[in-house]
């Protein structure tokens, strides 16, 4: 999966000078056990990829809104953005 998002123009999600340093998603710290955790891109990786342009806005500090998860994406409507 690190391997496809490179094929997608995504680059490393790391900190400082390890470029691998990211946890959070498959373009930081891979693990290589089949018993490791189960990952894909992360959120800013998601984001980049315009995945969820439809549920995503620019919030300022008076901001209104429900925000859900990319779990409930397909039961969102008017008024709610993923995170």
């Amino acid at each position: 999966m690190h391997e496809i998002g490179h094929n997608l123009n995504l680059a490393h999600s790391g900190e400082g000078s390890n470029e691998y340093a990211d946890q959070s998603g498959m373009m930081g710290y891979s693990y290589s056990s089949s018993d490791s955790p189960v990952m894909c891109f992360n959120a800013a990786k998601n984001f980049q990829l315009g995945w969820y342009d439809d549920r995503s806005t620019t919030i300022s500090s008076n901001w209104a809104g429900i925000i859900i998860g990319i779990a409930e994406y397909d039961l969102a409507i008017d008024g709610h953005y993923v995170i």
